[in-house]
C-alpha cells in the first residue's frame, strides 16, 4: 500500500485503514461508508484528527523537565539584577586591541622585588593594567563617567574597579584614587581586598564607589571575551590570558606574549573613535608602564 506523509516530524504515515508511527507499530484508522454499523461503540479516528494530533504535538514542543532551584546568595541576586538592567538599558557596543605584553612581564621583573620586600605581596599584571588604566583614564574623563538618565556625570576621581569571583557570584572591589596611587599601593590594596573577598569580609566600602571596571579571566586560560558593564559605569575593560603568537617583529614573523583587551562601551556616554582613542592610550601605558 503507499503510504502518503502527514509532516516531517513526528514521522507518522497514513496507508489505507491504518496509520503507522515511526518504530512500525500501526494503528486502525475507521473511516468510510458503512463502519458505524461494526464500529458504533468505538472511538473513530480519520486522517483529519491524526493531522490535528501531529500538529498540536509539534507546536507544543517536548515537556518541560522540572528541575530543582537552589535560593540565590545575596551577592548573586544582585549580581543578576545588575547585568540584567545594565544589558537591557545600555547600548552595549565593544572594541578590541591585541597588545604585546613583554613590557608587562619587565615591569614585574623590575618592580617587583622592591615591592614585595617593602609591602610583602607580589606584584601582580593585575596591579599593572589598574595603573595603567587609570593612566589613560586620566586623559579620558568620558570613559570615567556615567550616564544618569538625563545627561553624562563625569568623575573627579578615578576609582578602578577589579572584578573578583568568589563562591557566591562575582563582587567588584575598589581602588580608590588609582592614579593618584604608587604601584606599590596598588599592589598592597588589591592583595587585602583579595583576602577579605575570599574571607567572605568586604565591607561597604570596598564594594561602592568604582568608576571603571577592569575584568580578568587571564588565569582562567581565557583567551578573550566581552564583559557587561557594571552601571553605573559607561565602560569595563575584559582582560584574556597572554599567550605566545606569531605577530609581524620588524617586517619578520616572531613571537611575542600577546594579551587581548576589550573594551565594553555605553553608547549613550561615548562612541567609538573615543574608545579607540582610550585603548590607544591604554596600549602606550601597557608598553611602557
Amino acid at each position: 500500500m503507499s503510504r502518503i506523509p502527514i509532516t516531517k516530524t513526528p514521522k507518522v504515515y497514513v496507508g489505507g485503514a491504518f496509520i503507522r508511527s515511526e518504530s512500525g507499530r500501526t494503528f486502525p484508522i475507521y473511516e468510510g461508508k458503512g463502519t458505524e454499523k461494526f464500529f458504533a461503540n468505538v472511538p473513530q479516528c480519520t486522517r483529519k484528527d491524526v493531522r490535528n494530533a501531529v500538529e498540536a504535538a509539534a507546536k507544543a514542543g517536548p515537556a518541560p523537565i522540572e528541575a530543582p532551584t537552589g535560593a540565590l546568595s545575596a551577592i548573586a541576586r544582585l549580581m543578576a539584577e545588575r547585568t540584567t538592567q545594565s544589558w537591557t538599558t545600555a547600548p552595549h557596543f565593544f572594541v578590541t586591541r591585541e597588545i604585546d605584553a613583554t613590557a608587562l612581564f619587565s615591569a614585574r621583573e623590575k618592580f617587583g622585588p622592591a615591592i614585595e620586600k617593602e609591602r610583602g605581596v607580589k606584584l601582580s599584571h593585575t596591579d599593572l593594567l589598574v595603573a595603567a588604566v587609570a593612566h589613560a583614564l586620566d586623559k579620558h574623563p568620558l570613559v570615567n563617567a556615567s550616564w544618569t538618565g538625563d545627561g553624562i556625570r563625569l568623575h573627579r576621581d578615578i576609582n578602578v574597579g577589579i572584578a573578583m569571583a568568589v563562591e557566591q557570584g562575582v563582587v567588584t572591589a575598589s581602588i580608590p584614587d588609582a592614579n593618584k596611587k604608587q604601584l606599590s599601593e596598588i599592589a598592597a590594596l588589591r592583595h587585602e581586598l583579595t583576602e577579605r573577598a575570599r574571607a567572605g569580609k568586604l565591607r561597604p566600602a570596598d564594594i561602592t564607589g568604582a568608576t571603571f571596571t577592569i575584568s580578568n579571566l587571564g588565569m582562567y586560560k581565557v583567551d578573550a571575551f566581552t564583559a557587561i558593564i557594571v552601571a553605573p559605569q559607561a565602560a569595563i575593560l575584559a582582560v584574556g590570558r597572554i599567550a605566545d603568537r606569531v605577530v609581524p617583529v620588524d617586517g619578520k614573523p616572531g613571537i611575542r606574549p600577546m594579551i587581548t583587551l576589550t573594551l565594553s562601551c555605553d553608547h549613550r556616554v561615548f562612541d567609538g573613535a573615543r574608545a579607540a582613542l582610550f585603548l590607544d592610550d591604554l596600549a602606550s601605558a601597557i608598553l611602557a608602564p
